[in-house]
């Protein structure tokens, strides 16, 4: 029972002290675009909106994003494969300071909840006494929920009072869509 005791005191302390410390709350909102490149896909764009949450600790920053993306790829001549993924993510951000206090590196990561949807085309073939030929296509579309894991770093710039400019490298591990992005966006402060 005292092991117990030890370790709930061992958690519940300094998360009671981090979030005494909390500014928790929307500060910022926007919207970011990209360039993503998914693992055995070709290169495409993506888009999304962007919310600061505030801070946890004085050092790390919680952002919550959306992030859409779409590509395919021709197989078989005239035939493709597709890919989409939508996704809904948090990151936690640990902010280095830099001489200029209008700038701020950011290093950290998050998980995300993706929703990937995946068509493959498989042609179908028929056969007679002497040739084989293509009779067709079948196109197998699977979509799945999938959880991901975010590595991310970047830099927000204070444009203006209000108007922050941020811009992140960020790879997505998630089970058939890994992805590396290269992301820039705004965020209008709100408070």
């Amino acid at each position: 029972m005292n092991f117990r005791k030890t370790i709930f005191c061992f958690f519940a302390i300094p998360t009671m002290l981090a979030f005494s410390q909390s500014e928790l709350g929307l500060k910022s909102a926007g919207g970011h675009f990209g360039y993503c490149n998914p693992a055995n896909f070709g290169s495409t764009i993506s888009f999304g909106p962007t919310a600061e949450l505030g801070t946890l600790t004085k050092d790390l920053l919680v952002i919550a994003d959306m992030d859409y993306y779409s590509t395919s790829e021709k197989v078989y001549g005239d035939f493709d494969n597709s890919l989409w993924d939508l996704s809904v993510n948090g990151a936690l951000k640990y902010i280095i300071p830099a001489n200029d206090a209008r700038l701020h590196f950011l290093a950290g990561g998050g998980i995300g909840l993706h929703l990937i949807s995946k068509t493959k085309s498989i042609p179908q073939y028929s056969y007679d006494n002497y040739y084989n030929y293509m009779s067709g296509i079948k196109k197998d579309t699977k979509t799945r929920f999938r959880l991901a894991l975010l590595l991310e770093g970047g830099a927000t710039f204070s444009i203006s009072p209000w108007i922050d400019l941020l811009g992140d490298l960020r790879y997505t591990i998630v089970s058939e869509a890994n992805a590396l992005s290269i992301r820039f966006g705004l965020l209008y402060k709100l408070k």
